[in-house]
């Protein structure tokens, strides 16, 4: 659910029944790091599909709001579906995402 706090707005309550989808994003480079800012209540393992197929992965832990880095690989630079998803215990909140190319 996407909601607003002291005037930032992020996505709340991400847990496994969740998928944050981007219909097109272009990639500019075959690899690089997806850079999550997240407050997690979660234990479990963060995925980032391309296409429906995994480029990214990294554990999740209870922490207060921190930034998690996940290096990726794509075989084409091209306009791609993105999704995110979780897969463990408990949600986390994910207020931004950013690509270092």
């Amino acid at each position: 659910m996407i909601t607003d706090r002291g005037g930032e707005r992020f996505i709340a309550d991400i847990d496994r029944r969740t998928t944050v989808s981007y219909k097109r994003f272009g990639f500019e480079s075959n690899e690089g790091n997806i850079i999550l800012d997240v407050d997690s209540r979660a234990r479990g393992k963060i995925s980032v599909f391309a296409d429906g197929v995994k480029i990214a992965q990294a554990a999740v832990t209870p922490s207060d709001r921190s930034k998690a880095s996940l290096s990726y690989k794509v075989s084409e630079k091209t306009e791609q579906a993105l999704s995110i998803k979780f897969s463990g215990k408990g949600s986390f909140d994910l207020y931004s995402i950013e690509f270092k190319e």
